[in-house]
């Protein structure tokens, strides 16, 4: 906006004020030339630009998506830091002689039917040690 010069200002029209003091409650005594100024370059309120509600709308956006992805990746880090113990204690079992009488018992029909037994099967275990492995590097590979 450029800068406009006001006018002289002295403050109230002593003229004005002696003589109308009752008259013209809403001027308060200042000089027409003060009014109309102040009314010609007051701030009101312009339509916005288009470019400018579009770029709004999509900084509102990218806020929402943001804090969506934020809180998600927060819930699943904690379930994350949880699973950790979990994760260990798999590695371990995994291949270890516990693990191989297990699986052979399995073979050999000395444990229930009714038993879940993924931890027998050689690629659960070893997919989900390798899926922890990937995000893990995925993880310390993010620009911080």
């Amino acid at each position: 906006m450029p800068h406009i010069k006001p006018p002289n200002f002295t403050g109230k029209d002593t003229k004005q004020s002696h003589h109308n003091e009752n008259k013209n409650t809403e001027t308060k005594g200042y000089s027409k030339e003060i009014l109309n100024f102040v009314a010609d370059n007051s701030q009101k309120p312009q339509k916005p630009k288009m470019k400018q509600i579009e770029r709004i709308e999509r900084m509102e956006q990218n806020l929402e998506r943001a804090t969506d992805a934020l809180r998600a990746l927060n819930d699943a880090l904690d379930e994350y830091e949880t699973v950790q113990e979990a994760l260990q204690e798999l590695d371990t079992y995994y291949g270890s002689d516990t693990w191989k009488q297990d699986f052979s018992d399995d073979e050999q029909g000395r444990l229930p039917q009714n038993l879940k037994r993924g931890v027998l099967s050689e690629d659960a275990i070893w997919n989900v040690l390798e899926d922890y492995r990937t995000l893990k590097e995925r993880l310390e590979s993010l620009p911080s």
